[in-house]
């Protein structure tokens, strides 16, 4: 089992690993970085993004197909965005708030 514990708010996630043979520690702790960094662009993409409990609009399948890349063209805009800042000044892009970004952008 493998715990991080978030570093704003002490949150602790519980990861459950499993393999049929063993594997090294730090495999396990790479992989598990990596699944919540994917999860961390998902949720952003799901629930910030679009909005809690938004449905897609559209009615046929490809314009439905349309409608998720341009969520994902967003997404992938506005983190570069973030990524150009960060580098800017000198700061780790993981860092900067997608949220505070995503309303900045907004209100503009």
């Amino acid at each position: 089992m493998l715990v991080r514990r978030n570093q704003r708010t002490g949150e602790l996630a519980f990861y459950r690993c499993w393999m049929p043979h063993p594997v090294p520690l730090a495999t396990l702790v790479r992989v598990a970085g990596r699944r919540w960094t994917i999860e961390t662009a998902l949720a952003e993409l799901k629930t910030t993004q679009r909005g809690p409990k938004q449905v897609l609009r559209s009615r046929s399948p490809e314009l439905v197909a349309q409608e998720v890349w341009a969520h994902l063209l967003v997404h992938y805009a506005l983190r570069a965005v973030m990524h150009t800042a960060a580098l800017e000044e000198d700061l780790d892009p993981d860092r900067l708030s997608f949220i505070r970004t995503l309303r900045s952008s907004a209100a503009r």
